[in-house]
């Protein structure tokens, strides 16, 4: 995205799960979590409603106007 960092959410087929993906589990919930994108999103919080996903990610520090990608404080 033009801020960087992107969230993207969607079904993982079987077939397009990578060995280095990283399965974190809350709430009856698996997400999988490319091993890159770990760091940008340790302490981030997916929320469901009837708006659609929300991320609300402590190290985000901005996104676009559009809110498509954000930066953030990793390096």
């Amino acid at each position: 995205g033009c801020m960087g960092w992107r969230y993207t959410v969607a079904v993982a087929a079987p077939s397009s799960i990578e060995p280095s993906d990283v399965a974190v589990e809350s709430n009856g919930v698996t997400v999988l979590v490319d091993a890159a994108a770990l760091p940008h999103l340790r302490g981030a919080v997916i929320d469901f409603t009837q708006e659609g996903f929300s991320v609300r990610n402590p190290n985000s520090r901005g996104s676009c106007s559009c809110g498509a990608s954000f930066a953030d404080n990793v390096d």
